[in-house]
Order: C-alpha cells, then structure tokens, then sequence
C-alpha cells in the first residue's frame, strides 16, 4: 500500500515469479550482518541502508528492481547474476556497489547511477567471466562517478556521451585500474567511452576499446591538467592516441604492434587492371633490399632486408615508414617511428618478404596518428592523406583512390585511368622531382641496354623510348608531395 517494508534478516521467496508483485513502496535492508536474497524477486524500490560496508546482502539469483535502487550503508553485491534496475542507481558515501564475475548490473534508459564522493562501485569479473555494466532497455544511462571506482575484467557499454565519467575529486581504486577491461557501444558523438577529471594518476594494462557505432567521438576525454593515465597493451580498433581527447597531454599510450595492409600502384608498369612483373619474369629483382644505393635519395635506407629467392607475382622492392604526426601537412618534421623495405606485389599490395604476410611492426610508440609513406627507387614517394584506419586489428590505407595521396599545389598521384591513381614515374636519380637530369644523367647513356636500371621507369628489364616517352615526359616536372621531401632540382639539370 505504498508504505516501506524493512528486513533485518534474509529475503526468500518461495511463491515465485508471481509472489510479490509491488507497484509503489520500498523495501529496505537494515539492521547488521550479512543477508541475502534467494531465489529471484522483483521490487518496486530496494534500498540497502546496512550498518557497516562489512554488512552484505548478496544476490543468490536475478532480482529486477522496477523503479530506483538506494546503496545507503552495507555492501551490495550481484554475484553471478543480473541486477536489472530500471530506474536510477545512487551509491552514497560509505556504501559499496560490487558487481562480481559473472555479474551484470543493468540501469534503466535516460536514468543514472551515481557514485557519490565516498562511495565505492567495483565492477572486477575474472579472466573467464567478465563482470558487466550495461542498460535495462534499448536506450543510454549516465554513470556518474564522484567517490572510487575499481573495475578489473569489466565490460563498460551503452553508456551516454560522457561514458564512465569521473569527476572532480573521484579517484580509481590503486589495484584495480580498469585492467582487462572493455569499453563498447559508445554513444553518437560528441561523446567519450572514458570521460575523467580525475587528477589520479594510474596505469590499465590490456584494456579494449571498439568503436561499435562508428560515430563515438572519442575513446578517452581528459579535461584536467594534473593525473597521468597510461594504457599499456591495449587493444580494439578505437584504441591509440589517435582517438583521444587530451589537450594537457596526460593521456600516454604505450608500444603496440602493427600489422599493416597498405595498397599502391606504379605509373610505369601498370597495364590497366594491375602492374607487370616483367622484372621478376627476367630474375632482375636483388635479393637484397637496393634503397642503399643513393646516399643522397630521399628514400636512402641501409637496412638489411634480403632473401634467398623472390616470392611470385612480386614487381619489384619498395620502402615503407611511418610517421608519427598530428595531420599529413604537418608531418615534415614528424618522427620516423618503423621503417622496412617490402615488395610490391601486380596487384598493389605491399607484402612481408615471405610475398603473403601483411608489414609487422613490433613495439611502435607514437602520440598522435600513424601516416604510412611509400617510396619506389625511380617513382616519386606519397605520404597517406589521412592516418590509416584499423579494422580487425589491422592498419589499412590504400593509396589507389583519389585524393588518398597528400598533395598541395601539385598532384600528390597521376590518374591511371579508371578510377586507380598511382605514383608518378621517372625520378631515376631520387631527387623528390622528375626533371632533366632524371634522363640525362640514368637514362640516355645506357639506353638501350637491359638490366636493373634506375631509369627502367616501366619496369620492363630494358631502357628504351618507351621510359622516356610514356613515363618520364608524363611526369615532367612533377615533385613529391611529401612534407620535408627534398625537392632538389639544383641535382637535376642537365
């Protein structure tokens, strides 16, 4: 009849899922020690306003609560069930919220939980059984942390824009730093899936971010200027620097592994639908990696990348790096953080030297975005427009679409026809511009021999009219778009 029903012991049901059906009222658990409640009920409002935190009441099956549940004093906790409420979720000071392995807390659509300054929420699940924060229906929730959050194999989703928002004087449980843990289903932006003002400084290792939506703005927002967070093997597509919000740089990422798939066409051998290996057909590719040649090349590179005999269907070497930059304009002074010689595949993809395997580079750091480079000994180099995606754990760009080159004032790639672009031929001597020297120099004294020659521009095994009058006069003029390249036409004139 609307009045409170107050429980000193235990709560059991023996009447069913029909039992006790209440549509206003609260029942409260005070009084000491620990209770719990068996099997599954359904309440109207539950409050647990226990003496101590050392006080529990603990589920023993699923408990829907139809309105607002009230942690006042004791300790809550879920064990491996479902606490589905479908209202809000207010934890007051000196009270515990723990939602356990195998437990899953769910909070009503367009309500909150709030974790008030002294509270504590701990949502720790094990390597086999996640414990889970979630909504009651098909819509968002706030969560609203004020007091200490300890979260460890946890799954946060379906939060609103703020995500798991910690606010000023909140503080993350020493232990347990949201290790493990999985951030998804994001809110449409402007939103965050970890939102903190929090000035603790701490530490999550293994933690997993997906942008599920793919409209969730950013993966950690952190507004205040004191409190270190440092992400150690993370994971997820919506993982990285790349994805952040954080103006005071407080946010650091460490070393993670890249394994990149990355498309590309040369103007010179390509025949209209994919690239001749004519040079492979003659056994004219080294079986060392030949960007050592020119010291003074834009694309010099002393690595020792070799093997005993080249994969099929493979063009010809090309040399990939990774820069680390805010945006491609600003890349010029950006750092090189992995760089290794690869072969270009007839089909444009770039390949480990096994001919199959996508690039891997191990234990890269970067602060900002991942902008792939790519440069061929006699084709101009092109840096990505954009920072390459990742899907599936695997980087991705591919070069072969318009205005996927960075360029300003002149064209980053040439137009291949049909829709593919590719890099523009004939620097022979790997100035950064195709110029008269290009031929001068590397092509007119040898014409007519064969071999693997730097002015070889279409790559057939022979310097003939066809370099110079199909590539070279094509690209005339033309100079790498990439930022900080070298551009030297003082080394091509005659």
């Amino acid at each position: 009849n609307g009045n409170d029903i107050y429980v000193g012991g235990d709560w059991t049901n023996n009447a069913g899922a029909s039992g006790f059906e209440e549509s206003t009222g609260t029942v409260v658990f005070d009084g000491t020690g620990d209770v719990s409640i068996t099997p599954g009920e359904t309440f109207y409002n539950l409050t647990l306003d226990k003496a101590s935190s050392g006080d529990f009441l603990t589920l023993s099956d699923n408990v829907i609560v139809l309105n607002d549940l009230i942690v006042n004093g004791g300790s809550l906790h879920t064990a491996a069930n479902i606490l589905d409420v479908n209202g809000d979720v207010n934890i007051n000071s000196g009270a515990v919220l723990f939602v356990q392995a195998g437990g899953t807390l769910r909070v009503g659509d367009n309500n909150s939980l709030t974790g008030a300054s002294g509270s504590f929420f701990y949502v720790e699940g094990s390597s086999s059984n996640q414990a889970t924060l979630t909504h009651s229906g098909s819509g968002r929730y706030a969560c609203d942390i004020y007091g200490e959050i300890a979260a460890n194999y946890a799954t946060f989703e379906y939060m609103n824009g703020n995500g798991v928002f910690l606010h000023t004087g909140s503080t993350v449980n020493p232990v347990y730093t949201f290790n493990h843990c999985i951030f998804r289903n994001g809110a449409p932006s402007p939103s965050a899936l970890l939102a903190t003002l929090s000035t603790d400084t701490f530490t999550s290792t293994d933690t997993y971010f997906e942008n599920t939506s793919g409209n969730t703005q950013y993966n950690v927002w952190k507004n205040s200027s004191s409190g270190n967070i440092t992400f150690n093997n993370y994971s997820g597509d919506f993982a990285g620097p790349e994805f952040e919000y954080d103006p005071n740089n407080q946010v650091s990422w460490g070393a993670v592994d890249v394994d990149m798939a990355l498309t590309v066409m040369l103007e010179g051998p390509y025949n209209g639908s994919d690239m001749n290996t004519d040079l492979n057909t003659l056994g004219l590719i080294p079986l060392s990696q030949p960007f050592n040649s020119n010291s003074s090349a834009d694309w010099y590179y002393t690595g020792t990348e070799s093997v005993a005999s080249i994969p099929p269907n493979v063009v010809d070497w090309v040399l990939v790096k990774i820069k680390d930059a805010a945006d491609a304009v600003s890349s010029a002074g950006a750092p090189v953080v992995a760089e290794q010689a690869a072969f270009l595949l007839n089909d444009g993809s770039i390949v480990d030297l096994d001919g199959s395997s996508n690039l891997f580079f191990p234990g890269i750091s970067y602060s900002s975005g991942l902008y792939p480079v790519v440069w061929h000994r006699n084709h101009l180099g092109v840096i990505s427009a954009n920072k390459m995606t990742r899907s599936g754990g695997v980087y991705t760009y591919d070069f072969t679409g318009a205005g996927s080159a960075y360029s300003d004032a002149n064209a980053g790639e040439t137009d291949l026809g049909g829709g593919v672009y590719g890099l523009w031929g004939g620097d022979s001597n790997g100035t950064g511009w195709v110029y008269d020297g290009d031929i001068y120099s590397l092509w007119k004294p040898y014409a007519g021999e064969k071999g693997y020659r730097d002015a070889d521009f279409d790559l057939n095994g022979q310097l003939d009219n066809k370099d110079k009058n199909d590539v070279w006069f094509d690209s005339y003029n033309k100079y790498s778009q990439i930022p900080g390249s070298k551009n030297n036409y003082s080394d091509d004139t005659k």
